[in-house]
């Protein structure tokens, strides 16, 4: 398995700079686009536009590649803002779409994440914060309205950190319900670095509250959370383990799980309680 992060040293590149007035400043931009990640996106968004159209109101590229940070584990992730809603197995037919269309190229491709979000979970009154979050900081826009610029700052705080919470409980048991219920070993690989990563996700936001940083960075995540709860960082570091080589020994994951669950989940429910 790989090596845990060395706790003594955090990358400051990874931490998101900020203004003058304490606002997170955005870390996606067009110029991390590069190749070979470049060429891709642009099949990627050609399959967008292709399929619906006039529909499109913006097409973004979000994560790691457009931060300009891609490693080996990079997924591509990218999503469109339709003017309508689209049903769950939609967006699932079309993910399978990009990739299917893709990998008929020849192209050796990385995990594809594709989405479909209605413009109403990014403008107005049943818009979600992450939607907003994600394409304010995280994300580029390769084609039509920058959604961006109608969006408010975040902070770094614990506002912004409740906000951002997942339902933890139900992802929780998506994971140990697939992986439990599957002899795929690469379905089983593909849930465990999921919950794995949500878990690191998640173990950071009440260290955001206290810090006053936010990184995406699942090294420096975990490089903060250690300094902020080292009674817990050996079960963190075997999660961040099992993240960037994740295993298909179904036993190891469930213990993993069940032992970082009950405190995890009690750590966000109380700083969404103290919002």
């Amino acid at each position: 398995m790989d090596k845990a992060p060395n706790y003594e040293q955090i990358d400051p590149k990874t931490l998101f700079k900020k203004d003058f007035e304490g606002n997170l400043l955005p870390e996606g931009k067009e110029s991390n686009l590069v190749s070979p990640w470049k060429e891709l996106i642009e099949k990627v968004k050609n399959v967008y536009i292709n399929t619906y159209g006039e529909e499109v109101v913006s097409i973004y590229v979000s994560g790691s590649v457009a931060r300009g940070v891609p490693n080996k584990l990079s997924d591509l992730d990218t999503f469109a803002v339709l003017r309508n809603s689209v049903t769950e197995e939609e967006n699932s037919n079309f993910s399978k779409k990009v990739y299917r269309e893709l990998k008929n190229d020849g192209n050796t491709l990385p995990k594809l994440d594709s989405r479909l979000l209605p413009l109403s979970s990014i403008i107005g009154e049943e818009a979600n914060f992450r939607d907003q979050f994600i394409i304010k900081l995280l994300s580029v826009p390769i084609y039509g309205e920058d959604l961006a610029r109608k969006l408010p700052n975040y902070k770094p705080n614990k506002e912004t950190a409740s906000k951002l919470i997942q339902n933890l409980s139900n992802s929780i048991q998506k994971a140990k319900n697939i992986i439990e219920n599957t002899n795929d070993p690469k379905k089983i690989k593909e849930f465990c670095r999921w919950i794995m990563k949500k878990f690191i996700k998640h173990c950071f936001y009440p260290v955001m509250a206290k810090e006053g940083v936010y990184t995406n960075s699942l090294e420096t995540a975990l490089i903060l959370f250690s300094k902020n709860f080292p009674e817990k960082a050996s079960v963190m570091e075997q999660v961040y383990n099992l993240c960037t080589e994740p295993t298909a020994d179904k036993n190891e994951i469930i213990q993993i799980i069940d032992d970082v669950s009950p405190w995890l989940i009690y750590q966000v429910e109380e700083l969404k309680k103290s919002d």
